[in-house]
């Protein structure tokens, strides 16, 4: 089981259920042509036309925000922290805080780490960066890593994707 993207069209439907751009699905591959993504059947063609591994676009956008070397390899923590663009919402003690990282509206990624401080949380989310290119697309999933492309949030929040 994995994660996939749409990444022909701005949508597209199968059956009930109507697929966005920019989003990430659950995917299971059978291994016989057949692919099951959010409770519909898809044969080899149609997810190959229709669909690219979640991973593929993640990777892309790292390299175009500096989070990944050309080459495809990491960077180091010190690196990421300093790419690390962390707003706080809140005040006090148990302030959220959220790590952007981003060029242009266009192409965001906000790592959303728990209520920690900002040393514990620029840790946790570099933890979870280096999670996430072994291809454990638990963060991705669960949206503790999220991408956006409208602009960074003015009140604490997920990314909006148009």
């Amino acid at each position: 089981m994995g994660l996939v993207i749409l990444h022909t069209a701005l949508e597209a439907t199968k059956g009930e259920t109507k697929f966005l751009k920019n989003r990430f699905y659950r995917h299971i591959d059978f291994g016989d042509g057949t692919h099951v993504i959010n409770g519909e059947h898809f044969t080899d063609v149609e997810f190959k036309s229709l669909f690219e591994d979640a991973m593929a676009k993640v990777k892309r956008d790292w390299i175009e925000l500096g989070l990944l070397k050309p080459n495809g390899s990491k960077i180091s923590k010190t690196a990421f922290k300093e790419l690390a663009d962390v707003h706080e919402y809140g005040s006090g003690r148990k302030t959220l805080k959220v790590l952007y990282f981003r060029k242009t509206k266009d192409v965001i990624y906000g790592f959303y780490p728990d209520w920690i401080t900002k040393s514990d949380s620029i840790n946790q989310a570099y933890d979870w960066y280096l999670q996430t290119l072994n291809n454990n697309y638990r963060y991705l999933d669960n949206k503790d890593i999220c991408f956006g492309n409208c602009g960074i949030p003015l009140a604490y929040g997920k990314l909006r994707i148009n």
